[in-house]
């Protein structure tokens, strides 16, 4: 364990995850971050997260297709293009 881990747990102490699952997984965002927008996969597909320790569904994500990725690149390279540094 990390001392930033230590110092976090020091500070926090020992809780229960399971009272703020709810809430967190109310506020998930399943959308993508293309040039600036939040917007869903073209094709609609979303990825579904796994807790692997206890197999219990912790959250949604976009699963970006081809077209999203490409879209993202594009937008990137504009954003790096029209930047000023």
């Amino acid at each position: 364990m990390s001392d930033l881990s230590r110092n976090l747990l020091d500070v926090l102490g020992p809780f229960d995850a399971s009272a703020v699952a709810p809430v967190v997984l109310d506020r998930m965002e399943s959308r993508l971050m293309v040039a600036g927008e939040l917007r869903p996969s073209s094709d609609g597909g979303l990825l579904i997260n796994m807790n692997p320790a206890t197999g219990e569904q912790v959250g949604v994500a976009a699963d970006a297709s081809p077209d999203d990725a490409r879209a993202a690149v594009i937008a990137a390279r504009q954003a790096l293009s029209n930047t000023t540094w």
